[in-house]
């Protein structure tokens, strides 16, 4: 699950995971790691849920795209080449 806001999150801890803590996950993480991890294990993204547990549950694609729809192109064109650079420093070429 995921929330855009440290309150949410809170909120929804207090009422339905007061075992867990909340950890902020930076856009580039949930973008390049998280959202396509999360792909590939199959599994679905809950964005921003109640303390109920009742929100939206969308596809890790889907969310990505809505995502870097809302960034505006110069700012995916600098992740993309954040995420090239971090890729050629793991493979060393």
């Amino acid at each position: 699950m995921f929330w855009s806001d440290r309150g949410y999150a809170s909120r929804v801890k207090q009422s339905a995971f007061p075992e867990y803590e909340p950890v902020e996950i930076s856009l580039f993480d949930l973008l390049f790691r998280w959202l396509r991890g999360m792909e590939d294990d199959g599994v679905l993204a809950g964005t921003n849920w109640n303390g109920d547990l009742a929100g939206l549950e969308v596809a890790p694609q889907e969310l990505g795209e809505e995502l870097r729809k809302t960034m505006g192109q110069d700012r995916v064109s600098q992740y993309t080449d954040r995420l090239r650079m971090a890729l050629k420093e793991q493979t060393g070429s």
